[in-house]
């Protein structure tokens, strides 16, 4: 629960102290390679969505699928799993606030999968942090008849290397991912991706 309150507390401050100095909004798709204990390795690939701020920090969302294995961020489902429990908790509340229960369930639901912080090296190079604490990812190993929903996460790093215009980066990555539960263990993901941006 510490862990959650802290989480909401530096969202909070990044979206309150940061929003006005927009940079950008990206858009990419990935390729690499998930090798995780007691999971084959195999290939994935992925899209994915970044808004970037002037100072460097930014939010994302991302997919990626390979055989037997899917990931999207688990906000929506955690949105989800909130409105039903609230609405059913605070039905036979008088005193509840009406749609609290599902605006609480939007807002949780729009919550970006990870953060990361972009450090310029020079006009051509950036070395850029994440840590990305919402995944939910969808597993199937080769022992299992059925689909496994797992929780988890990843962090790492990326090293974005710019076009000459700015308007587009490469960025090989590697990430330690974490499962918060599951019969699929921790292990590493990297690859690379391509990102553009729409701004002018």
């Amino acid at each position: 629960m510490k862990t959650i309150k802290c989480l909401f507390g530096l969202l909070v401050f990044f979206f309150l102290s940061q929003n006005t100095k927009a940079q950008g909004a990206y858009f990419g798709a990935n390729f690499g390679l998930i090798e995780l204990e007691q999971f084959k390795s195999r290939p994935i690939v992925g899209l994915g969505f970044q808004y970037e701020f002037k100072n460097g920090f930014g939010i994302e969302y991302n997919i990626q699928a390979g055989s037997n294995y899917f990931q999207i961020p688990s906000s929506p489902s955690l949105g989800f799993s909130t409105y039903e429990s609230f609405s059913s908790a605070k039905a036979s509340d008088e005193s509840s606030i009406p749609g609290g229960a599902f605006i609480l369930g939007i807002l949780i639901g729009v919550l970006p999968e990870g953060i990361f912080y972009s450090i310029r090296v020079n006009e051509t190079f950036d070395i850029s942090p994440h840590i990305n604490p919402l995944q939910q990812n969808f597993i199937k190993n080769d022992y299992q008849d059925r689909t496994e929903s797992i929780y988890g996460g990843s962090a790492g790093v990326r090293l974005y290397i710019y076009s000459q215009n700015n308007k587009s980066r490469l960025a090989p990555f590697v990430d330690y991912k974490f499962q918060y539960q599951g019969n699929a263990g921790n292990g590493l993901v990297y690859g690379i991706s391509w990102f553009s941006t729409i701004r002018k």
